[in-house]
Order: C-alpha cells, then sequence, then structure tokens
C-alpha cells in the first residue's frame, strides 16, 4: 500500500509541476481540463496505479531461462520483447549506478564493460529514471508511463488553445495524441519519452511570437530540448526537431506567421544552446556511435537495395493503410502479422490517432469557410510524414542522404502524423461547429466522412480477406471492420443529432475517441505481478554466492544478454544499439559471434578466449551435459545448469612478455583494425597468459614482464582498484579484461598518472611501478571532458544573455516608475 501511495503521489505531484509550469508561461491549464486528462493514464493502467500490477511485459522475463519454467505459456505480446530484455535491464544498471553514487556512465554487467548513458536509448540521466528512484523499478515504469501521457495532453491542449482553437477542440486534439498509438504502443519504450515533448516545444515556439513571454518561452524551448535529448531516443529528437522546423518554414511561406525569420532564428539559438547544456552526454553518445557495431553494418541496410534516382512506385502502402486501420496487417495479438507486413505492429501502427481523427481529419475537403494557412500546413505536414513511411519516390532518396536522418527507418516518418492529424482534426471540428448553423450541407459531413471511412475500410477488409483467412485471423478482423464502422457511424449519427449543440457532439467525440483508443492500447497490455520481474532463483543464487571476481556465460539464449544485472552477474556477450564493433569483431574472431545477427550468440564455449575474458561459469539449459573438457558440472536443477571453467583468468593479471605493436595508419575507431595483422596472430593464440599484445607508437618488440603479484580486486560501474607488487629495475605490464575504449585511466597510489594502453585488440593494460601499490583505475566515458567544457561554456553564456537582457527591461521599467 505505501508503494501505491507513494506511485499516486509522485503522480500528482507531476501533474501539479505542469500546472505551474503553464502558469509559468502565462497559458494557465483550467483545473478541470488538467483533472480530466490526468484521468487517461489511470484509465489505461488502472491495476498497476491502483494495485500491485505492473504493465511490463513480464511473461517475457519468464520466457528466459534460466527463469523460465516448462510450464511457461508464450509471451502474449512478443512486440513487446526489447522492453524486458533490453530497456529494463538498462534502467536497473542505471539506477544501481546512480544508488551507488556513481554517474551511469559504463555498463559494466554487458560486454566485459559497454556504454550505458553513451547508448542513448538506456536514458541514463533521462527525467522519467531519475523521477522513478524514488520507487522500486516495476512502479516507476508505471510513474513514467503516466507523465508521459500527462505530458503528451497537456502540451497538445496548449499548443491547441495557442493556435486559436477552441476548448473543445483543444481537448479533442490531446486526448487523440496522447492515446494515439504513436505514444501508446511504444509507452513503455523510451521512443515516447521524447515524443511527449514535441508538443511542448511546438508551443514554445508559438510563444517566442509573445513579446512579454519571449524570454520564458526561449527557457522553455531549450529545457524541451534538452529534455528531449536526455530522454533517451535520437532517432526520435531528430524527427521531433526536423517537424519543428519544417512547421516553422512551412508556416513562413504560407503566410501565416508575422516576423517568421526572426523567430527561426531563436529556435535556432535554443536549439544550438540545447545541445551545448548537454555537450557532456552528446559527445559520448557520437562517439559510442561512431565506434558502433550497428554504425559499421548500417551500409548492409536491406533498404539500401531499394534506392534509386529513377522513379519507382512506394515501396509499400502498409504504413497509409495502418495510419487509419492499425490491425489490417495484423497486430501479433488475436490477430497474426499478415506475410506483406514489413515491420511489427508498433512500427506500422506509429501514425494512428484513432478513427474519429481520421473522420474528422476527413471533412477537410468539405465546402464551407474558409480553412486556415495553419491547418494546411499540418496536413502537407502529416502527408509528408506518411509519404515517407510508405517509400514515395524521391522521397525515400532524399530521406537517405539527408545528414542526421539517413537510418532512421521510414516507417518512424508516420510520427508526423500522429502529431498533425488531431491537430488537423480539432480544427475541422472547430470549423464544423463555426459552420453548422449556417450552411446546412455542413450537417452531413460528418455523414459523407463516415460513410468513406467506411467503405475504404470494407474495401481494405475485402482486399486482404484471403489473406486473412490463410492466417486464421479471420474472425478477428471482422471485429475490426465491424468496431470501426460502429464508431465512425455513432459518430455521424451523433453529430446528426446534436447539430444544434455543436459543443456536446465535440464532447460525445472526445469520448468515443479515448474510449477507441483507450481500448485498443489496453489490449496491447496486460498487467503483470510485480514479483514476475526476474525473480530470485536458486541457480542464479548459486553461481552469484561463488566466492571471487568472474564472469559467466549463456549457452545459446540462456541468460539473454543485458538481462545478467537481474541476476547480479557479469556476462560477457551484449545486446546493444552502440555495441562497440571492435569488441564485436574480437568476440566473432576468438569464438564465433556474428556482427550482423540480431540475437547472437558465442558459437564455441570452448574457445580459449573465454579464459581471458575471466568466464568461469557457463550457464545452459536443464539437464545439458558437458561442452567439452574445460567445463565441469557444478549446480543442476530443474531451470538449468552450471558449469564452471578452472582455467579462468582473473579480471587483471600480468603477462609472461608483451608484445609492442604499432598502430596501422587510418586512425580507425576499431581497435581491431589499429592492430591490423597482429591481432589476427593474436587471436589465434591458445594461452592468453603467455603472451599480451599492446598496442604503442613509440615502441617495438617483445618484452619479458616483470613478475606481478595482483591483489584485493575490486570493481564498480565507473571505477576498478586492486594493488600489485611488481619487482623493482624493470618495466611490468597487467593486462585488464575491461573494454577500454578510451575512458579508462590508471594511477598509483600517490596519485601519479599511469600509462595505460590498449591490449589484445579492445581491451586494457596499464604500466605499473615497482614495489607495492594500490592501482585506482576511473572510467569517464570518451568525449565527457571536452563535452562538459562546452556545457559550461554553453551555461555561462546563457546566464550572460540572460542578465544582458534583462538589464534594458529594468532600466526601462525604472523611467516607467
Amino acid at each position: 500500500m505505501s508503494a501505491t501511495l507513494a506511485l499516486l503521489a509522485l503522480y500528482a505531484l507531476s501533474g501539479a509541476a505542469i500546472a505551474l509550469a503553464a502558469r509559468f508561461l502565462k497559458r494557465p491549464i483550467p483545473a478541470r481540463v488538467l483533472g480530466l486528462l490526468s484521468l487517461l493514464p489511470l484509465l489505461l493502467f488502472p491495476e498497476s496505479f491502483f494495485g500491485d500490477k505492473t504493465p511490463l511485459p513480464l511473461d517475457h522475463a519468464l520466457a528466459v531461462a534460466p527463469w523460465r519454467e516448462a510450464s511457461a505459456a508464450s509471451p502474449r505480446n512478443p512486440d513487446l520483447n526489447d522492453v524486458a530484455l533490453q530497456f529494463l535491464p538498462w534502467a536497473k544498471a542505471s539506477r544501481l549506478a546512480w544508488k551507488a553514487g556513481e554517474p551511469p556512465m559504463r555498463n559494466r554487467w554487458s560486454g566485459a564493460g559497454s556504454p550505458l548513458a553513451a547508448n542513448g536509448q538506456s536514458g541514463a540521466f533521462s527525467p522519467f529514471l531519475l523521477l522513478g528512484l524514488l520507487l522500486p523499478l516495476a512502479r516507476a515504469f508505471t510513474l513514467a508511463a503516466g507523465c508521459k501521457i500527462l505530458l503528451a495532453a497537456a502540451g497538445t491542449w496548449l499548443l491547441a488553445r495557442e493556435l486559436e482553437l477552441s476548448p473543445p477542440a483543444s481537448l479533442f486534439a490531446a486526448v487523440s495524441f496522447s492515446l494515439s498509438l504513436g505514444m501508446t504502443a511504444w509507452i513503455l519504450f523510451p521512443h515516447s519519452a521524447v515524443l511527449c515533448l514535441w508538443p511542448w516545444v511546438l508551443f514554445s515556439i508559438e510563444l517566442l511570437r509573445a513579446r512579454d513571454l519571449a524570454g520564458r518561452a526561449f527557457a522553455a524551448l531549450t529545457l524541451c530540448l534538452a529534455c528531449m535529448f536526455l530522454a533517451g531516443h535520437p532517432e526520435t529528437l531528430v524527427l521531433g526537431v526536423l517537424f519543428a522546423a519544417l512547421w516553422l518554414v512551412g508556416r513562413r511561406v504560407s503566410g501565416s506567421l508575422p516576423g517568421g525569420f526572426p523567430i527561426l532564428g531563436r529556435t535556432a539559438l535554443a536549439g544550438l544552446l540545447a545541445a551545448g547544456l548537454t555537450a557532456w552526454l552528446l559527445f559520448p553518445e557520437l562517439n559510442a556511435i561512431a565506434a558502433s557495431n550497428r554504425r559499421a553494418t548500417s551500409r548492409e541496410a536491406p533498404l539500401t537495395r531499394f534506392l534509386s534516382w529513377t522513379p519507382h512506385a512506394p515501396l509499400s502502402l502498409s504504413g497509409l493503410v495502418t495510419t487509419a486501420f492499425p490491425h489490417a496487417l495484423g497486430s501479433s495479438i488475436g490477430t497474426p502479422m499478415l506475410p506483406i507486413a514489413p515491420a511489427a505492429f508498433p512500427e506500422l501502427a506509429i501514425g494512428c490517432t484513432g478513427t474519429i481523427s481520421i473522420l474528422l481529419a476527413l471533412m477537410i475537403i468539405r465546402p464551407g469557410s474558409p480553412r486556415r494557412r495553419d491547418e494546411m500546413v499540418l496536413l502537407a505536414l502529416g502527408g509528408l510524414g506518411i509519404a515517407i513511411g510508405i517509400g514515395l519516390w524521391p522521397l525515400l532518396e532524399i530521406r537517405a542522404l539527408a545528414p542526421g536522418i539517413a537510418d532512421v527507418s521510414p516507417l518512424r516518418f508516420l510520427a508526423w502524423a500522429a502529431m498533425a492529424l488531431p491537430l488537423v482534426a480539432a480544427f475541422e471540428l472547430d470549423r464544423w461547429m463555426q459552420d453548422v448553423g449556417s450552411h446546412p450541407r455542413a450537417r452531413l459531413a460528418p455523414i459523407v466522412a463516415a460513410l468513406c471511412l467506411c467503405a475504404a475500410a470494407v474495401a481494405v477488409f475485402l482486399r486482404l480477406e484471403p489473406l486473412y483467412g490463410e492466417s486464421r485471423g479471420l474472425d478477428t478482423q471482422r471485429l475490426f471492420l465491424g468496431s470501426t464502422c460502429a464508431i465512425a457511424l455513432a459518430a455521424s449519427g451523433g453529430a446528426a443529432i446534436l447539430w444544434r449543440r455543436p459543443r456536446r457532439f465535440a464532447a460525445l467525440a472526445c469520448v468515443l475517441a479515448a474510449a477507441e483508443l483507450l481500448v485498443g492500447a489496453r489490449s496491447l497490455y496486460r498487467a503483470s505481478p510485480a514479483s514476475w520481474l526476474y525473480p530470485e532463483t536458486p541457480l542464479l543464487r548459486f553461481a552469484r554466492d561463488q566466492p571471487g571476481t568472474f564472469r559467466v556465460l549463456g549457452e545459446g539464449a540462456v541468460l539473454y544478454p543485458d538481462t545478467a544485472v537481474f541476476a547480479g552477474l557479469e556476462d560477457v556477450r551484449t545486446h546493444d544499439p552502440v555495441e562497440r564493433r571492435d569488441y564485436v569483431d574480437f568476440l566473432n574472431a576468438t569464438c564465433g559471434y556474428d556482427p550482423l545477427d540480431y540475437f547472437k550468440i558465442v558459437r564455441d564455449v570452448n574457445a580459449p578466449a573465454l579464459d581471458f575474458l575471466n568466464v568461469m561459469f557457463l550457464l545452459a539449459g536443464p539437464g545439458g551435459a558437458s561442452p567439452g573438457p574445460r567445463w565441469r558440472l557444478v549446480y543442476s536443477d530443474p531451470r538449468g545448469t552450471i558449469f564452471r571453467s578452472d582455467s579462468a583468468l582473473p579480471r587483471v593479471f600480468a603477462p609472461e612478455a608483451v608484445r609492442f605493436v604499432r598502430p596501422a595508419p587510418g586512425g580507425s575507431h576499431n581497435a581491431v583494425e589499429r592492430f591490423g595483422e597482429a591481432f589476427r596472430e593474436m587471436a589465434g593464440t591458445r594461452d592468453f597468459r603467455r603472451v599480451a599484445y599492446l598496442l604503442a607508437k613509440d615502441e617495438a618488440g617483445v618484452l619479458e614482464n616483470g613478475l606481478v603479484e595482483i591483489s584485493d580486486y575490486s570493481e564498480t560501474a565507473g571505477a576498478a582498484s586492486f594493488r600489485t607488487a611488481a619487482p623493482s629495475g624493470r618495466r611490468s605490464f597487467v593486462v585488464a579484461s575491461l573494454t577500454q575504449d578510451g575512458g579508462w585511466s590508471a594511477r598509483d597510489g600517490s596519485g601519479r598518472a599511469l600509462r595505460v594502453f590498449e591490449a589484445n585488440g579492445p581491451f586494457l593494460a596499464v604500466e605499473v611501478p615497482g614495489g607495492s601499490q594500490g592501482i585506482r583505475l576511473r572510467y569517464s566515458a570518451p568525449g565527457s571532458g571536452p563535452g562538459l567544457l562546452v556545457s559550461v561554456a554553453a551555461l555561462a553564456a546563457g546566464i550572460a544573455v540572460s542578465i544582458a537582457r534583462r538589464r534594458p527591461l529594468a532600466r526601462t521599467a525604472s523611467r516607467l516608475d
């Protein structure tokens, strides 16, 4: 009960903070409106807000060995696997670091130390994650989901009101965008943490036109852009910034933005300031992306083969269809995905804002009072997003050449439709309420739009009916067709009855939209007991309680990469958007670990390199036999087995000799490429203790290493320490199986900096002094130092400009007095 009260209290405080922010910007949200918007998340996840349940797809957690039971059913919604297998583990790793008093820059639980904050999607510095530190992990995700929806709804309300839409139309836009599938299908992903701030950015830009609010609007815009970056999904940030830029340009060209060029300049300046303020994280992210495996394999993306500078048909009309009828190609829940579907349901449904939103937007073609230019710009942006999403020529090719969005999936542009269509529908709702009393034909517009929408739904159904039958989803698709037509006809019938009281029809439209979108969103999730969150098992407790410092390896898909953090174990595998290509190359060359596989496994569990990586235990499925002579059985139960290797090297060890290698020319980000031919020789070694390969510009040859005794090793997310006893009068080196991306530095007990090297490819070596010494290693993400300097400079510049701007205002006020 206390956790439930804490969750509700923090949610209420978040709502109060939104209200205060609106008041600060002199655009207060009526209490009744904010109260209604606050109900939306509670209606979506009532079991999670008021009970001991969670919307997290924890059936995925129980489907992963060694948590899996033999009787476990398959996960209900397969499209949520990334939540359980990536975002939850990254949130857990970030929370562990924060609670230990360290910034979460490094994930010690995965890949011998991989980027954490710098992978972007971890959201390690996200305001939503930081707020959730006060709650258990499962409830923190519930709080984040609620805050995202409320932020999206409140921001859309404020934007619509600033565009001079009526309160009923603004409420409709707020409901339709905040509950759109662009939000709710992704509500547990970092995508929605950025998308929910899009309307706040557009609202802040609108306020830049008000002379008395320009300073506050500029600060709000800068803060929103900075929070969008910290929230954890760079692709959605880039799409939002591009949408805002085209919105401004489109309005300037259409003549609906007086004083457009100054506003464009202030918006760009706010963006530059936000980038400067977050440079301390932006630089590490850019560095991690440049060295990532995904970056190296992006040239081989399947989409590139469709690019052509001669006209071609759209790649697929699926994005157009699913924006209106999200389940038309299946949803993996109740109705299988059709073979023609080019992507998973959440990707295809990003642009869906509900039947009522589409119905109202269709009314733009009716005659009547003039349409506002702002509405036409929004319609063009929504259409442009859909056109890119379906791969229309030459927009697909332009996207592929545009810096910053070349690697963004075309389907992600459907989010532009999710932002634009609710506002277009709100404009049309206002136009209909204005015209219905004076234009008799306006009364027929909702009926005609509903009939057109129903006809389109039937046409799509008939076109795909054979595929529905083959996939055994025909009955479910009939229900979807019937519900779509019923909602459209109910809205049109309501308009026919309530045309004399148009505001009541607007209220009906809000209720119908909310009901449809809430029911659709709730069907994607099933409340799970919080106790399913990677529970403790005897097998994992046995492994974690073993003495010493060691890593583990899961055989095949056992202990899926990143989930080891919940077991308190460190795994050598990784599944990460910025997993380092050189580390993946090392594993592939020594153990078999295909860089092109999405779900990668170690094929050779007997590889000597696993000894170097400090792998002492192999976790396998239940009843498994030892895969080789180096592995002996030490534990077995119905969930799995554990094998132990007695040949694993310590985390830090002294090789018998070191061989210095001059770096290959070219300045590659990839350590394997910098080692050149020497790496291939090293990868074939059978005994990593015998010789270590060190990269050095100014040295060459082989050096016999001093005998170094190492003791008292300990490690945290951002540091490691140990003691060495090395002979005096000769050079001594130790090698650590810690991934060296340029972030590790070393000092001895007196604080003197020690020389560090790249070793055996992407790993760390330290030259240690003679005698007994305490060695301290510290990790700072590459680029964070220069980035911090830029951030400090940006902060100082922002403060200076603010002070300089206030002085003339103060002088003017004193003269008036």
